[in-house]
């Protein structure tokens, strides 16, 4: 299939995907919470890449980086425009503080886990081992609100002061896990063997945050007054292909530019300002697109690779739970949150494979591949897993959808 069909066909698929992605409603209650949070798209994915009916070779996958980098982009930046200082000051600082310390426990456990098994099934050096563990303690590190939102929809309105902190955890964890996946993209070179240069962490940190803040500085020098929606839009997605272009001409990581360029502009832009509109807009088509292009990348694994993410599945979310009881301990005087609430944020959502994404098309070697997959069955087991999971610790439905 040639490239340019294969790019339609997933835009197409991202634009038809958007109608469907969160309208389950009609579908047995099983299988809507099974799929609720879309991830079957993945599967679509899967299916026509070179893991399923070759319909996309894997000699083409290559050829898509810049487009997927574009979907890459617009997740780093739609993650970064929440970051509005003025907002984060109204959140209780315990409530970051323990955010933190949940994100910390559950990416230092899943660190080690990851790299001990990756010494075991590789040969390959201790940077890439470091590497490779790093971005699959960030994956599972983060949760995803998604699951939250759709399934707390459905609880009594009780549920909702406990509702409220699981959104916070799950949308503020996010910032850490794609700094430390910038700095570690910073740090250790892209080459054969791994590489690991202090100097050029450093300036490539300095570069990072020079070039965000000018990338962003243009974007506020472009008069877009007199633009209509459409041309708005297309001028947003000409400065995504820019950041991302930026990205990966410098081997930076394109979720960690567009992070910090989205918090540049959250904090000089309007809360009106048409950006807004434009990610809006087309929130729904790059989530099934990430999804759909994640799965071509989806390979016929082995039983050990199944096996250390099966290991890594139950372990997390382990330590989702204790770490949320360890961290609520410390840092609130009463009993704020239940015990055992860190279980509801069982879910990693698209960002968590388009961080594994991001490694792949950047670091050559083994390494990457096994991170990928370890990653990717990850998402799938917990996306699965994640309203029944969040229904069993808050409570049941709606006491007049659980009579109908």
């Amino acid at each position: 299939m040639k490239l340019v069909w294969i790019v339609i066909l997933v835009i197409v698929a991202g634009y038809a995907g958007s109608y469907f992605v969160f309208s389950k409603d009609r579908l047995p209650a099983a299988i809507r919470d099974i799929f609720l949070t879309g991830w079957e798209f993945f599967i679509v994915g899967a299916a026509i890449g070179p893991g399923g009916f070759n319909l996309i070779e894997s000699g083409q996958l290559e050829q898509l980086n810049p487009f997927i980098a574009l979907g890459l982009g617009w997740v780093g930046l739609i993650f970064g425009v929440q970051m509005r200082v003025s907002d984060l000051r109204k959140i209780d600082p315990a409530m970051k503080l323990l955010t933190l310390i949940q994100a910390a426990m559950v990416g230092v456990g899943l660190f080690f886990i990851f790299a001990l098994a990756s010494s075991i099934l590789l040969t390959i050096s201790w940077i890439e081992i470091a590497v490779a563990s790093g971005i699959v303690a960030c994956a599972g590190a983060i949760s995803s609100p998604t699951a939250i939102s759709l399934v707390g929809a459905r609880l009594d309105r009780s549920k909702s002061p406990q509702l409220r902190s699981l959104m916070i955890i799950a949308t503020l964890d996010i910032a850490p896990a794609l700094i430390v996946i910038g700095v570690l993209f910073c740090f250790f070179t892209a080459e054969p063997g791994g590489g690991f240069s202090l100097l050029r962490g450093f300036s490539m940190l300095f570069y990072s945050f020079i070039i965000s803040a000018a990338l962003a500085g243009i974007f506020l020098l472009f008069d877009r007054k007199n633009l209509s929606e459409g041309e708005n839009l297309a001028v947003f997605i000409g400065f995504l292909i820019l950041i991302t272009g930026i990205a990966f001409y410098l081997s930076l990581s394109p979720l960690f530019l567009s992070l910090l360029v989205g918090v540049f502009l959250a904090n000089t832009l309007q809360p009106d300002d048409m950006i807004y509109v434009s990610l809006h807009s087309t929130e729904k088509q790059f989530y099934v697109i990430v999804l759909i292009v994640s799965g071509m990348w989806w390979q016929s694994y082995t039983p050990e690779i199944w096996a250390l993410a099966g290991v890594l599945i139950v372990v997390r979310l382990w330590l989702k739970r204790e770490s949320v009881d360890a961290g609520a301990k410390l840092v609130f005087k009463t009993d704020k949150l239940q015990k055992g609430i860190g279980q509801a944020l069982g879910a990693q959502g698209a960002l968590a494979l388009a961080i594994g994404l991001n490694y792949i098309l950047i670091y050559p070697g083994q390494a990457p591949k096994l991170a990928f997959g370890v990653i990717a069955i990850s998402v799938i087991a917990n996306e699965a897993m994640a309203p029944w999971l969040i229904r069993k610790t808050l409570g049941n439905h709606k006491a007049d959808e659980t009579e109908r």
